[in-house]
Formats: structure tokens, C-alpha cells, sequence
């Protein structure tokens, strides 16, 4: 508070707002509750530690082994999850508002899609559409055409 010259009703009006703005980054970009402890790997009560301890645990924690592999698998979920934001974005992008066309993220560069679509040009299209996002190397293409009327289904 002191540093940035504002009293103490200002400096949680800031905290509240930045929490504001964490806990929405975190619902859209993950659909995760930024308070759920196991999304974390150490979680430290600063009321009941000292700075210099907090941060010798931190540091601790850091260096080791289990962390450093959590690290990877940690980066290759964010991969799957960014990469999961940009098909939703490109498919809208594109129009394709079928309801019956679904898609998972099988690898940080392969995608399945599969579900229903009205003719083999809409197949074509949304495969195309995938394949043209940088980060996709593998379309799995499931799709099936139906015929008949999905109206209800």
C-alpha cells in the first residue's frame, strides 16, 4: 500500500478486482474454479509463515523432481487446452452452428471430430477448417452423413 501511495479502502478495492478478474480468466479459459485446491501444487498460509520461509519452500518445492514432471504433464494439458479454445473459435469462425458435430482434443496437435453432418461438403468443409489450424497435425474425421431429418433429435 504503501509503495503505491493508496490507503487501505483503494488497495482492496485493487485486490478485489484483480480477483475479479482471475477467477473469470480462469472460468473461461479452463471452466476451472481458481479457488480449487487441487489445482495447485503448494499451497502456503503466509499468516502462519515468514516471508523467508514461504519462500525457502517455494524454492524447495521447485527444485524438486515430482515437480519438475508435474511441469511437463502441466504443459502439455495447457497445449490440449488451448488448442481445444482455437477449434472452438475456428469452427464458429467458419459457421458451423450444427449441433450434432462434436470434436475432442485427442493430443496438443491431433483432433477427432465426429457426430452428424447434412451432406459431404459440410464433412469436407469442417475437416478443412480444422486441418487449416497451425497448431492441428492430425484431423480424425468421424462424421457421418445423415439423410434423413435431425430436426428434434
Amino acid at each position: 500500500m504503501r509503495q503505491k501511495g493508496v490507503g487501505k479502502e483503494i488497495a482492496e478495492k485493487i485486490i478485489e478486482g484483480s480477483d475479479h478478474d482471475k477467477k473469470g480468466f480462469f472460468r473461461f479459459a479452463f471452466n476451472q474454479d481458481w479457488l480449487n485446491p487441487h489445482l495447485y501444487d503448494l499451497i502456503l498460509n503466509t499468516d502462519k509463515l515468514s516471508v523467508e520461509s514461504a519462500a525457502k519452500m517455494v524454492v524447495d518445492a521447485a527444485k524438486s523432481e515430482e515437480i519438475k514432471a508435474c511441469g511437463t504433464d502441466s504443459v502439455r494439458l495447457l497445449g490440449k487446452l488451448s488448442l481445444h479454445r482455437k477449434v472452438e473459435s475456428a469452427l464458429l469462425e467458419a459457421g458451423v452452428t450444427n449441433q450434432h458435430v462434436f470434436f475432442t482434443v485427442e493430443d496438443i496437435d491431433s483432433v477427432r471430430v465426429y457426430g452428424f453432418t447434412h451432406s459431404i461438403e459440410e464433412k469436407e468443409g469442417i475437416e478443412k477448417v480444422l486441418k487449416e489450424i497451425k497448431d492441428i497435425k492430425k484431423v480424425t474425421n468421424e462424421l457421418v452423413m445423415f439423410r434423413g431429418s435431425m430436426a428434434g433429435v
